[in-house]
């Protein structure tokens, strides 16, 4: 597996003044240009993404009747997520050819649990062609959920926090996303995830003042799952990009703009 670790924060200016004018995340930007250069071959067919952006998990919508069994007490929002997203997004498009259809955006209360899978299912999987670039994108909080059948050391899974979790729904783990990494992988090898959260894979280093952690308390809620992999997405060559260790927490930061 190729993994790699994103750097500092601030303006890149080869992308277009919309773009750059906002409080962009250059430690994303920097490594996502070095890979994208790398990853996106001039004769591929389609270059389709699945972009995750989350800043509001206390949204006052209709909550869905919470789970007997007792998960996380309390969420806390971010100011980062959807920005990043948006700008990701703009770049993709300005930059790199990808068309806006191909371009798929959820949003806070948009990035439900079921809307997630769905869209990765639907815009990634299904549609993905041999010769087809892919990216994943998640900014939002990171956790881990307790699996006492896990075979980590720690007993807890790493997981994604989907906007539905204050509602009762169970976190994205990554025993789950590995299934569908290995489905898309099974269509196409050229596929890229990039995680700002915590718990989700490499340092960050040289943030400036912290606001906010991209991490929630873990789900105490057993899911008794022992599912083991003969075969993981990294064994067959998923790039992973991450903005912290699996046992670190990645902060959201404020720049002073030049």
């Amino acid at each position: 597996m190729r993994r790699m670790t994103l750097p500092g924060r601030g303006d890149d200016p080869s992308v277009p003044d919309d773009v750059r004018a906002r409080p962009c995340p250059r430690r994303l930007i920097t490594c996502f240009l070095v890979l994208a250069c790398l990853a996106l071959p001039a004769d591929a067919e389609t270059r389709r993404a699945l972009l995750v952006g989350i800043d509001q998990y206390n949204a006052p919508a209709k909550r869905a009747p919470r789970s007997p069994e007792p998960g996380r007490t309390a969420w806390i929002d971010l100011e980062g997520a959807v920005n990043d997203v948006q700008t990701i997004r703009d770049l993709l498009i300005a930059r790199y050819s990808f068309k806006p259809a191909d371009v798929r955006v959820l949003l806070n209360a948009e990035a439900t649990r079921d809307n997630l899978l769905q869209a990765f299912r639907k815009h990634l999987i299904e549609s993905a062609g041999p010769d087809d670039v892919v990216l994943f994108y998640y900014a939002g909080h990171g956790s881990q959920v307790r699996n006492s059948r896990s075979d980590e050391p720690d007993g807890m899974d790493e997981s994604l926090v989907p906007a539905d979790s204050n509602a009762g729904a169970p976190d994205l783990r990554d025993k789950e996303m590995a299934l569908l990494y290995n489905e898309l992988l099974d269509k196409t090898p050229r596929v890229i995830a990039v995680f700002d959260s915590c718990h989700s894979g490499s340092n960050t280093r040289g943030l400036p003042r912290p606001v906010r952690t991209r991490s929630l308390p873990p789900d105490p809620r057993d899911v008794k799952d022992a599912t083991r992999l003969e075969i993981t997405p990294e064994q067959k060559g998923l790039v992973v990009l991450s903005a912290a260790q699996d046992y670190q927490p990645a902060s959201e930061a404020y720049e002073r703009q030049a």
